[in-house]
C-alpha cells in the first residue's frame, strides 16, 4: 500500500530518496527495518541503492520465522563488497543466503531482545501499541518530525487526526484490513513473507 508520508520539497536529498523508497515497500520495511543496527548503523547504512525490502520471512527458509530478513541487490561493485563486508559483521546477523538466479542475496536478523515485544505487536498489526521509546525510534530512523502536521507515519503510530481523516477522505472501511482500533493495514504474510519461485538457494 502506498504511503504518502510528507511534502519532500524542502528535504535534503537523502531523506527525499528514504521517504520515496519506503512509499510502495513492505510494512516490515517501514516498522521493522528500525530495530537494526547501532549508533554508528542505522538509517544511512542498511538504507542504500542495493536495498530492496524487509521482511518477516521466507516461505523456503521456514527456519527463519520471527527474524527480520533483509534483501538487496547484489552486484560486484567495491561499493558492494564493502558494504557487505561490514554488514554480515553486524550484531544480530545469523546468516545470509542468495537466490543466484537474479542476484538476490537475504541477510538474516534475530529480532533485537529489547524489541521482540514491539516485533510481536507488529505482526499483529497494532502498531499504536508499540513501545513510545520504538516508536520514536521509527520516526527517527525515518528522519520525521513527530510534531510536523503532515506526517501519517506519526499519526499511524500515534492514532492522531491525520490519518483518521486520511480514510474518511478516501471512503474507505478500514475495519477489513485493520487491526480494531488501528488505523493502518494489518501485515499480510503475502507481502510481509518474502516468496521466491526457485528453489536454487546458494549458502
Amino acid at each position: 500500500m502506498v504511503l504518502v508520508l510528507k511534502n519532500l520539497s524542502s528535504m535534503n536529498r537523502f531523506v527525499k530518496f528514504k521517504l520515496q523508497l519506503i512509499r510502495e515497500k513492505t510494512e516490515a520495511t517501514r516498522f521493522l527495518l528500525p530495530m537494526l543496527g547501532d549508533k554508528y548503523h542505522r538509517d544511512n547504512f542498511f538504507v542504500n541503492a542495493h536495498f530492496m525490502n524487509a521482511y518477516i520471512g521466507d516461505s523456503n527458509k521456514p527456519e527463519y520465522d520471527n527474524h527480520i530478513l533483509l534483501r538487496y541487490n547484489y552486484l560486484p561493485t567495491n561499493f558492494y563488497l564493502k558494504f557487505d563486508k561490514e554488514l554480515i559483521v553486524q550484531k544480530g546477523v545469523i546468516g545470509e543466503y542468495d537466490y543466484g538466479d537474479n542476484r538476490t542475496v537475504m541477510y538474516v536478523f534475530k529480532v533485537p531482545g529489547e524489541f521482540q515485544e514491539d516485533y510481536n505487536k507488529f505482526l499483529d498489526g497494532k502498531y499504536s501499541e508499540f513501545s513510545t521509546n520504538y516508536k520514536l525510534r521509527i520516526l527517527k530512523f525515518w528522519s520525521l518530525d513527530y510534531w510536523g502536521r503532515d506526517n501519517l507515519l506519526a499519526s499511524i503510530l500515534f492514532r492522531s487526526d491525520l490519518i483518521k481523516k486520511w480514510w474518511d477522505d478516501r471512503g474507505i472501511n478500514k475495519n477489513s484490513s485493520c487491526t480494531e482500533n488501528e488505523y493502518w493495514y494489518k501485515p499480510l504474510l503475502s507481502t510481509e513473507v518474502y516468496h521466491h519461485k526457485k528453489l536454487d538457494i546458494a549458502r
